[in-house]
């Protein structure tokens, strides 16, 4: 649906628009959790259903991507609806502004600005959780590493250095752990 270009922008537009970033959030939200319970799973199928939920969510951040600019197309179409505290209109808009602008958009409906606020939340709950899933991945990244290095002796930085500070890199290995 392309709702860029319109000045006016009529109220089942932006209630679409608005329901659209909260369904996406809301299954974002949902992807984020399961890839969560996947990443505390230590099943070895867990990379298969790992691998799905990743691009299903890449669906979702895409369409609040999209959103995102069609909402910043608005933004700027109605930049005049908040007074400029210079004479001279630039293109790009600061963080404060644009939320000053979209809530005048939304403040003519009064349900629509609740949907939003909704939005929002379900944003940061996105924000958070996909903050934790990165964590868990990293730790599994480390702890991958460790085992690796246990196993075959090898650091993935075996570095040295000299008296005068100089990086050696040492390239000898021992195996720590035999089977």
């Amino acid at each position: 649906m392309n709702l860029v270009g319109t000045l006016e922008i009529n109220y089942e537009q932006l209630k679409q628009h608005i329901l659209e970033e909260l369904n996406s959030a809301l299954n974002l939200a949902r992807l984020l959790d399961a890839e969560n319970q996947l990443l505390t799973d230590r099943d070895q199928k867990i990379i298969e259903e790992l691998n799905t939920v990743v691009e299903q969510k890449q669906i979702f951040i895409n369409q609040l991507e999209n959103n995102a600019k069609i909402r910043d197309q608005w933004i700027l179409e109605n930049r005049d609806k908040i007074p400029s505290q210079s004479a001279h209109h630039d293109q790009t808009l600061s963080r404060a502004k644009s939320e000053k602008i979209w809530d005048s958009i939304l403040a003519e409906h009064a349900d629509l600005t609740q949907l939003w606020q909704k939005v929002e939340q379900h944003i940061l709950v996105c924000r958070r959780l996909n903050l934790i899933n990165g964590r868990l991945i990293g730790y599994r990244k480390q702890r991958a590493r460790r085992v690796e290095e246990m196993l075959f002796g090898k650091s993935s930085t075996p570095t040295a250095y000299t008296a005068q500070g100089k990086s050696v890199h040492n390239h000898t290995s021992q195996n720590l752990i035999r089977a």
